[in-house]
């Protein structure tokens, strides 16, 4: 049995990733605030990890499990805007979410999987954001940096340990037609000067789909073995 927990699968490519897993007899536990794909080999778990305090009520103890995955998918651009503008709530919700738990569920996956024989993988849902600054974007550049070099250092370790059953992969996905292009698309040029760049691209129909990404996502998780680098971006492949 391949167990999978994955995060913000309600909608876009966290979705898409639960429903490929599905497909291929793996059991998905969802992470989000909104129910997720209606499977029989699907759990919901409902937590709004923007929270402090979520992240901590996860558990991966994976009973029979020959094959555990965690995938760091859940993100937030948040509110988009000039530093100096922005709402100390919205930064804070923003950061815990797309950095402090993903953070807080590596530490307790690799925690509690221990001693599993079987494979265990990581994959942390990256941005071409975390190499190139956007204005506007100061919360959500840093902190998909910060995911990158979070699974940077725990494949280091995992290394030092002499761990080969153990891989974590941090991938850009591209640009894709999720909610979270809309809540671009609604934004303005006072605080975000790229805006015309991602209106362009929905309007011409140049925005990947979640669900052909996700196959791609899954094809490194499933042949580690021809992916060597920590580090993708799906563009590349």
């Amino acid at each position: 049995m391949k167990q999978a927990w994955i995060t913000g699968t309600s909608s876009g490519l966290g979705k898409a990733l639960a429903e490929c897993l599905l497909s291929k007899g793996w059991c998905v536990y969802g992470i989000s605030r909104n129910p997720g794909p209606e499977h029989p080999n699907y759990q919901h778990l409902g937590l709004d990890l923007s929270q402090a305090g979520a992240a901590e009520q996860l558990d991966f103890s994976p009973g029979q499990a020959t094959e555990v995955l965690l995938i760091n998918n859940a993100g937030t651009l948040g509110e988009i805007g000039w530093m100096g503008t922005l709402s100390d709530k919205t930064l804070r919700e923003g950061l815990i979410l797309n950095l402090v738990s993903p953070a807080i569920l590596s530490n307790r996956f690799l925690k509690q999987t221990q001693g599993l024989p079987g494979r265990r993988s990581i994959l942390n849902i990256s941005s071409g954001a975390a190499q190139n600054p956007y204005d506007g974007w100061a919360m959500y550049c840093s902190s998909k940096a910060g995911l990158d070099m979070l699974g940077e250092t725990i494949a280091l370790e995992r290394q030092l340990h002499h761990d080969s059953q153990t891989r974590i992969f941090s991938v850009a996905p591209g640009i894709l037609d999720t909610p979270m292009q809309a809540h671009i698309r609604a934004s303005n040029k006072e605080g975000f000067s790229s805006l015309d760049k991602f209106t362009t691209l929905h309007r011409e129909g140049k925005l990947a789909s979640p669900d052909q990404v996700a196959i791609k996502l899954i094809e490194i998780i499933e042949n580690p073995e021809k992916y060597t680098a920590n580090r993708y971006d799906i563009r590349d492949l």
